[in-house]
């Protein structure tokens, strides 16, 4: 490939990578997941809890559930607030660690309710109540309820807001009733994102206020367990929620969470929501504490566990699917966050940045492998990225550290299947060069072919009882076998047959200019004052003269005769070549085979003083009945299908056979033809194949 041919390529290659990092950026502008990468990790969550993989369920944690059938025990469509209050006292008495509401109670009911609500708050001491905020992308104060930043601020912690973060601010708020919140544990956020396929996968662990963050109630409890305080926790928005262990808490050693710029945290579910822990309905639960049988059993089930108390049913503490299953209440999210928090489980996906840092690398990786332009090493270096890429996420999945394989396999495959595309069409455009190329050269070639055959005699003389014959048979379209029959007068005739060395066109170039040597100088000399060594002499000074740089590696074997009609005198010269054949009919016996070699050495190799000291002629007389065949190497060189020459003992007996069963020698050349096409079949031909015979018939056989 030229120098613009691969500019023109490697053009082509940049412009593609501009348009994939333009695509990267689309499909990455929202977040480095989407929502195929978040089905393959569904898949093999499912797989991993049903084999056992995941993260165990901490046995500390129970549920209270407030089911359909709750509400027709109670008798009524609402929840009553007394019935809350019973529960509270209950489980006063049963030792729990902590009780987490996942229901907002921010409207009274009637007074001695909600008295008999707040008397049982304080009687347990250990009961977190939630918020609920509208989640809005910054701290415009039009996104506030002015009237609740007081409640708002006791909820908070003082933090420092990284230039990197994103969080969501706490908007409209939804707040449990001043009363309950005085008389609770404590107060954390419920207010939950789904993510871009409307599942729910992520828990908003922090929210920002102008100058702080609230915690989401999961965490407001981890903290309280582990004795936290809020200088032994830092908060760095898209990196990490880092617990301190001091002696002051109860970590044995430091806790990274990882989070999102956006203060999310990943949840990974031990399990469907139906048998992720244990549970027991609310009227159950009644129904047994007024058992006194039953309360030993009680205390067992419930003593030193966090109960998580939350509606099953569609409503305010329904957050809609999640990616395990279809309807699970917005309770079960806040489970399997405190889970992972209490097994000290930091789930960490990638980030947009490393995502990208991953991508680029794919795609340098992929156009280097199109820098080769082979399609096979690109395909080649494609699949070994791509089984990386899957190995890596297979590894990280297990080191609780989630890759996007959709996403940067979709981009690569994507990348390689553009740029396989590309190297096909320049492959095409090449193919069509090549082909008007190699028409072009045909044209030219079979152009060259018509002047070459030209150059050859259109006829050979008839001078009964003289015949001559000819054949030329170009290994390719144009070949550098050569020969001439001139007509010099007073009954002389000059014969030649050659065989330049090589073939195609340089060959041809250089027996057409041999043969227009020749020519002008038979026919621009006084011819009957030239013999036939003087010729050849001649025309070596002149290839030597001529062509001894432009074709120094070139040479010509030839064979020349001078007949003279008029006595049969036939004087032979040979320059290199292969002897003549000289063949004599005999009354009823095969004919008898003589062969004309006098020295020589090629023509067109070495200077005359040394080309004359080898240069010999012999003389002869051409008999009645006597014929004298020339040719050239390609004939005995001729292969057939099964690689082998045709060689000289071959030739001979289709000479011999052919001049044996036909008189004439135009019917008998024709049949030494044949029987060489016979023996070569369908094998290639490898080189010229050029006859030229002459026959003298006796003047008897004239009249047959």
């Amino acid at each position: 490939m030229g120098k613009s041919a691969r500019l023109r390529s490697l053009l082509a290659g940049l412009l593609f990578i501009v348009c994939a990092m333009g695509l990267q950026a689309l499909l990455w502008h929202r977040g480095a997941f989407g929502v195929l990468d978040y089905m393959v990790l569904d898949r093999m969550q499912r797989y991993a809890i049903q084999s056992g993989l995941r993260q165990p369920k901490s046995d500390r944690i129970i549920y209270i559930t407030i089911t359909d059938e709750c509400y027709r025990k109670w008798g009524r469509s609402f929840l009553p607030r007394e019935t809350l209050a019973e529960v509270n006292t209950i489980l006063a008495g049963l030792d729990i660690e902590a009780l987490v509401y996942d229901l907002i109670l921010a409207q009274p009911q009637s007074e001695a309710a909600d008295a008999a609500f707040v008397d049982s708050l304080q009687r347990n001491g250990r009961v977190y109540l939630p918020a609920g905020f509208h989640m809005a992308i910054d701290s415009h104060p039009q996104t506030r309820l002015p009237a609740a930043e007081q409640q708002i601020n006791l909820m908070s912690q003082r933090y420092p807001l990284t230039h990197e973060a994103q969080p969501r601010f706490a908007g409209r708020s939804f707040l449990p009733a001043p009363i309950f919140q005085a008389a609770a544990r404590g107060v954390g956020h419920v207010s939950v994102e789904a993510d871009r396929d409307g599942v729910y996968r992520h828990l908003n662990l922090v929210l920002a206020t102008r100058d702080a963050w609230i915690p989401a109630i999961t965490l407001k409890v981890f903290q309280d367990l582990m004795l936290l305080q809020n200088s032994d926790v830092e908060l760095d928005f898209g990196q990490e929620i880092l617990f301190r262990a001091r002696p002051t808490n109860r970590l044995e050693q430091d806790f990274h969470l990882p989070i999102d710029s956006i203060g999310r945290s990943t949840l990974l579910p031990p399990g469907p929501f139906d048998s992720d822990f244990e549970k027991i309905a609310m009227h159950r639960l009644q129904e047994l504490a007024r058992d006194p049988a039953m309360r030993g059993n009680l205390y067992d089930l419930f003593a030193g566990r966090i109960v998580l108390l939350g509606d099953v049913s569609t409503g305010i503490a329904d957050a809609g699917s999640t990616s395990l299953e279809n309807d699970v209440p917005l309770v079960a999210l806040h489970a399997y966050a405190l889970n992972g928090l209490l097994n000290r489980i930091a789930i960490r996906e990638s980030a947009v940045g490393q995502v990208r840092i991953l991508g680029m690398a794919m795609l340098l990786l992929v156009f280097l492998a199109y820098w080769r332009h082979s399609q096979r090493f690109l395909l080649l270096i494609s699949v070994i990225a791509l089984l990386g890429l899957l190995t890596a996420f297979i590894v990280l999945w297990y080191w609780q550290f989630l890759l996007p394989l959709l996403t940067v396999g979709q981009f690569s495959l994507a990348l390689t299947i553009g740029l396989f595309s590309l190297l096909q069409w320049e492959k095409f455009q090449k193919q069509q060069i090549q082909r008007q190329e190699q028409l072009r050269n045909q044209q030219e070639m079979q152009i060259a072919r018509q002047i070459q055959q030209q150059l050859l005699p259109p006829s050979m003389p008839f001078h009964p009882p003289y015949f001559f014959w000819a054949l030329n048979r170009p290994a390719y379209q144009v070949g550098g076998d050569l020969y001439d029959a001139i007509e010099l007068g007073d009954g002389r005739y000059f014969l030649l047959l050659g065989d330049v060395s090589g073939k195609g066109v340089p060959a041809a170039l250089y027996m057409s200019s041999a043969i227009g040597m020749l020519r002008s100088m038979l026919l621009g000399h006084q011819q009957a004052s030239l013999d036939l060594r003087t010729i050849v002499l001649h025309l070596n000074r002149l290839l030597r003269y001529n062509h001894a740089h432009q074709y120094k590696n070139m040479f010509i074997s030839a064979t020349f005769l001078l007949l003279h009609t008029n006595t049969g005198q036939l004087d032979v010269l040979r320059c290199g070549h292969e002897p003549a054949m000289l063949v004599t009919r005999r009354a009823g016996a095969r004919p008898g085979i003589t062969y004309l070699k006098p020295p020589g050495f090629v023509l067109g190799a070495l200077d005359n003083p040394l080309f004359e000291r080898s240069l010999q002629a012999e003389q002869r007389t051409l008999e009645p009945g006597q014929s004298l065949i020339l040719y050239t190497d390609g004939i005995t060189e001729a292969k057939n299908g099964q690689d082998e020459f045709l060689g000289l003992d071959r030739f001979e007996s289709a000479v011999t056979e052919a001049l044996q069963s036909h008189a004439r020698l135009e019917a008998a050349m024709q049949a030494v033809l044949t029987a060489i096409d016979q023996w070569a079949g369908q094998g290639m031909q490898y080189d010229d194949m050029t006859m030229l015979a002459l026959q003298r018939l006796p003047a008897d056989s004239l009249t047959d």
